[in-house]
């Protein structure tokens, strides 16, 4: 879904540009998809990448190459995104520096590099720019472009959490945002009290939950908090119910452990229309249009036909969280 790469910035010269700018070309636009770069603690290499760039500039600029130059520094040193800085120093080795990266931050797709690195970690692919479309990173970027090709269904486990790696890697915070979550609270107007719609929708949600909760104490990714919230929203009529709500919904929850942390928030609309009918999963890298919302297993711990597919409606998020 979401793939790292160290990139070596002597790789970026006016000679390598002209020899294989169709490369260049493809590195970029899989940069402004679903490649992030990472960088060491001190800063070196994001440095030394913005005087390359900056050398590629200046140096009898094609339109091409003001395009390559212009994607790059607008994410990395303008808006500071698709970059991760990693906890770890770089001290001119780059396979040390990968090893480091594998250990600390559990996960590094590639190297984009100019030499063979022979002391380099079997899981890391080391690349140079001329075989970056034959590349297993570059085949992975193009399949994964739109999301999650077809259902998640049809992935084995394995090849889910590898997904799941992909998105939660580098983040610390993962927001759901599901609307129809409050639709699972009905009222019985003989016992007058508000129950779950379906026993079913609690036990699917609270395998969802705690798969995730699991996956992240076993892949030690929670090393300070890590939040997992889950935003959802009232009908104008149930705003005076919101408390009971409050206490059904998170019936669904799984005990906070180890750092992992579970929260809900309600937003009261003042309409009878939701918010936005879309279901959204929100990571650091990434914004997912997720079918079903966050109960991505049923109540029996199988995986549900889901599509996970990347969405640019960031402007739904922000009317979400802000309304």
């Amino acid at each position: 879904m979401i793939f790292s790469t160290i990139l070596n910035p002597e790789i970026i010269t006016s000679d390598n540009f002209d020899k294989y700018h169709s490369n260049f070309e493809h590195l970029r636009q899989r940069f402004k998809k679903n490649l992030i770069f990472i960088f060491d603690k001190d800063g070196i290499l994001k440095n030394e990448l913005k005087k390359k760039l900056n050398q590629l500039k200046n140096n009898k600029t094609s339109s091409e190459k003001l395009l390559f130059v212009n994607t790059f520094i607008d994410h990395i040193i303008k808006y500071n995104n698709k970059y991760f800085i990693s906890n770890s120093k770089f001290e001119k080795n780059y396979s040390s520096f990968a090893n480091s990266i594998i250990k600390n931050e559990k996960y590094l797709n590639a190297i984009l590099n100019n030499n063979v690195d022979e002391n380099l970690n079997n899981e890391v692919e080391n690349i140079f720019i001329e075989n970056f479309t034959l590349s297993k990173l570059y085949k992975n970027l193009i399949r994964f472009d739109s999301g999650i090709p077809g259902y998640i269904n049809e992935l084995d486990f394995n090849e889910f959490d590898n997904i799941l790696l992909s998105l939660l890697w580098n983040t610390d915070e993962i927001n759901f945002y599901d609307e129809v979550f409050a639709s699972s609270i009905v009222y019985n107007n003989i016992t007058k009290k508000n129950y779950w719609k379906y026993d079913e929708y609690k036990k699917s949600r609270y395998n969802s939950l705690n798969y995730i909760k699991k996956f992240l104490i076993t892949k030690k990714l929670q090393k300070k908090i890590f939040k997992i919230n889950i935003y959802t929203s009232l009908h104008p009529k149930l705003h005076r119910f919101k408390e009971i709500y409050i206490n059904l919904l998170k019936e669904c929850f799984p005990a906070n452990e180890n750092n992992v942390m579970f929260d809900l928030c309600i937003k009261l609309r003042d309409t009878d229309k939701y918010i936005t009918h879309k279901r959204f999963m929100e990571v650091k890298s990434s914004l997912l249009d997720i079918d079903y919302g966050f109960n991505f297993l049923d109540s029996d711990q199988n995986l549900e036909e889901s599509e996970w597919k990347f969405s640019n409606s960031w402007s739904k998020i922000r009317e979400f969280k802000n309304y």
